[in-house]
């Protein structure tokens, strides 16, 4: 995966204004690995994704991932930092075919495949969380079986969809990543739910915020063109914005 270009970043920013994250998230690992296009990125699964995000994440803004919470029970506001690592994804592998998997319980056999963006872009324009959950099962669930006769996806029992759930965890260990907590001040421990795609979204938009921050500085320092000062190593641009602001 190749790092993107600084003009290049900037054009992902501006025409993904105002579009769903992940279609930002698919549009910046496009810009990192064209060959795979945004339609194979969309099609790859979510722990896979993620992890090339990250990645991604490491070589543009650090290895640091920081949020900010709140303890449940003292309400004390948390800022936490941690890193790719700390997370645990596999490593990356290149996009390829979607594969099918099967299980068998409870006298059900079902063969299913992963979850990609695709699939969460269609739940997340569901109306409720049942309708998005039922949109996910009719997308992901290839065939359902009880003893020989057809079962359609949404009518599986609780107990197949939770084994179902754990399936899906065990061949995508990245599609739910939990970072464990502790609050300082009242010692409550407890986890929450990271989303990299939510995350690398905001800090494309604070990265581009700055550059044109900077941009509009030595502009109007030095006259320089946008291209020109996008263009230059960030070295280079830093030295120029000390100067300016002495």
């Amino acid at each position: 995966m190749a790092v993107p270009q600084t003009e290049t970043l900037l054009q992902v920013w501006e025409t993904s204004c105002g579009e769903h994250p992940i279609h930002r998230a698919l549009a910046l690992l496009d810009a990192a690995w064209p060959r795979a296009g945004v339609e194979g990125w969309a099609s790859v699964p979510i722990g896979q994704r993620d992890a090339w995000l990250l990645d991604l994440h490491h070589s543009l803004f650090g290895p640091e991932l920081a949020t900010v919470t709140h303890c449940p029970r003292c309400r004390e506001r948390l800022e936490i930092s941690f890193s790719a690592e700390e997370v645990g994804l596999p490593t990356p592998a290149p996009p390829a075919e979607p594969a099918a998997f099967r299980l068998s319980a409870h006298g059900y056999e079902v063969d299913y495949r992963l979850p990609n963006s695709d699939d969460l872009l269609v739940a997340a324009s569901a109306r409720n969380p049942k309708d998005a959950v039922d949109r996910l099962l009719d997308r992901c669930v290839l065939t359902a079986y009880l003893h020989g006769r057809p079962v359609a996806a949404t009518d599986l029992p609780e107990g197949v969809l939770l084994d179902l759930a754990e399936g899906v965890q065990a061949q995508d260990p990245g599609v739910e990543i939990r970072v464990a907590l502790a609050c300082e001040d009242c010692g409550y421990d407890w986890k929450i739910d990271f989303d990299p795609v939510q995350h690398v979204s905001a800090q494309l938009d604070d990265w581009a915020q700055l550059l044109l921050a900077e941009v509009h500085a030595l502009a109007s320092a030095y006259g320089w063109a946008e291209r020109d000062i996008v263009a230059m190593p960030p070295l280079r641009r830093q030295i120029y914005l000390d100067m300016v602001r002495r």
